[in-house]
């Protein structure tokens, strides 16, 4: 199908790809989903390499044993994308294959109708250096630049051949067409040698806030201290990943002492040449590569036919079926065809949390998720959360602590929170703080709502 439609997308956790849909900047005739390819989800140590299949998710990556304790660098990168929803959504695959991002490109449609289209949306020219036929758009992907640093493979596959190349060797430099694939296709997995759990490894990301943003520079880094061998990648300060070849010359052989540090430190800061493709300076951007590296050493159709389906959704315990269009999200299925108002629209871009729901248990924006992908699943909505009547011990912690406030956010908040518990039986206050980080509160009453949080699960923990 991808070589019969070029202009067809691939989807997997769509925590990507959807975003850019609903802005209008990529909009493809078909889209291909691939979440129910067998053998894609899997993680394996076979023959002393560590084997990744691309549809593995980001969350069970970094919650792994194995990777978490051979290859920390890697679990640390997938918990630093997104929020905990991006990370349940998300996909290894996702998140390496990423578009590239520019302050020009990522916009609404509302946003770019003042000027011309840029180069990577369709037009003549690349507006942060002002030249034509060229895209100097910013990859910032966490995953890659770790995968990089630990020497990682990606194995390529179509419909009859099947390749390995360097994760490295997978970026081709070009920010309007990022990625070196062949037509037809798709990266079904990725291996890290058995070398790299020798060494030590470790992820730094320089962002605004922990949770949500992308990485203002990000850092990938494994030393061998028998060999006294580095390797560094940085992100989000070129149109690729950047391997810090200048860094990885000073430092190897070296010990690590504090003057060595400082001086790659310098070294660093010159490695990439980044431009102004975010609000955030190239100045600050080369500054943020020294800092890290010290540190870690709503438009749709658009006239066209849209094909419909019945589908059969089971939600809070009872069977719907619905005619949706496949392009129709959860949240606007839940909102507007089945009347389940709890679940609310804040974003629309999966930035807030507001729209949370559970699929199996586990947090997921319905705004980013397809309703034809819930197909299987058990849905709870907020609707579905107290039972015969009696609110569920989350809700009436809520209302007893004050932390309804407004009660926008609540529904997404209290689901937000029972995913959390339902997996952490002894959370800390750290641990829910970072875990509900991609639910916006815009009352700002985080205080209250933590409280809330935390009260039962003293409670669940004493019961224990």
């Amino acid at each position: 199908m991808l070589i019969d439609n070029p202009d067809a997308k691939l989807l997997a956790g769509g925590t990507d790809l959807l975003v850019n849909m609903k802005h209008r900047v990529e909009t493809p005739n078909f889209l291909v989903s691939i979440k129910g390819i067998s053998g894609l989800d899997f993680t394996e140590q076979k023959n002393g390499a560590l084997r990744i299949g691309a549809l593995t998710s980001l969350k069970r990556i970094h919650r792994n044993p194995l990777v978490n304790e051979r290859l920390p660098g890697l679990s640390q990168a997938a918990s630093s994308v997104g929020s905990y929803h991006h990370q349940t959504m998300g996909t290894l695959g996702g998140n390496i294959c990423q578009q590239n991002r520019c302050r020009y490109f990522n916009q609404s449609t509302w946003w770019r109708s003042a000027r011309p289209l840029c180069f990577k949306a369709g037009g003549e020219t690349c507006y942060v250096l002002s030249k034509e036929s060229v895209c100097y758009s910013s990859y910032c992907g966490d995953v890659a630049p770790i995968l990089i640093a630990l020497d990682g493979r990606a194995i390529l596959e179509s419909a009859k051949t099947r390749r390995e190349i360097s994760v490295e060797d997978l970026f081709s430099g070009d920010g309007k067409d990022p990625l070196n694939l062949k037509a037809g296709e798709i990266l079904t997995e990725v291996v890290i040698p058995e070398e790299a759990t020798d060494g030590v490894s470790t992820y730094a990301k320089f962002a605004n806030r922990d949770s949500i943003d992308f990485p203002i520079a990000g850092m990938g880094l494994w030393v061998s201290l028998k060999k006294k061998e580095v390797r560094v990648s940085f992100t989000a300060v070129d149109r690729r990943p950047v391997r810090a070849k200048g860094v990885e010359k000073f430092l190897s052989g070296k010990d690590l002492t504090p003057e060595t540090l400082e001086e790659a430190v310098k070294i660093a800061a010159k490695e990439a040449t980044p431009v102004k493709t975010a609000v955030t300076s190239p100045a600050h951007k080369r500054s943020a590569d020294g800092i890290t590296a010290k540190g870690r050493v709503d438009r749709r159709g658009q006239g066209r036919e849209v094909m419909k389906q019945a589908i059969v959704l089971k939600i809070n315990g009872d069977t719907h079926e619905v005619l949706v269009s496949t392009n129709q999200t959860l949240l606007e299925v839940l909102r507007d065809d089945l009347g389940l108002v709890g679940t609310k629209r804040g974003c629309d871009l999966g930035a807030c949390g507001t729209c949370t729901v559970l699929l199996d248990a586990e947090g997921y924006l319905s705004c980013l998720t397809l309703a034809v992908d819930a197909v299987g699943k058990e849905i709870t909505t907020i609707e579905g959360l107290s039972q015969d009547g009696d609110l569920h011990p989350i809700q009436r912690a809520f209302i007893d602590r004050g932390a309804i406030q407004c009660g926008f956010c609540t529904p997404g908040m209290v689901l937000t929170a029972k995913a959390i518990l339902d997996e952490e039986r002894k959370p800390t206050v750290e641990i829910v703080k970072k875990k509900m980080a991609g639910n916006l509160c815009r009352c700002t009453g985080y205080k209250k709502m933590l409280e809330a949080v935390m009260s039962v699960a003293e409670k669940t923990e004493g019961e224990e």
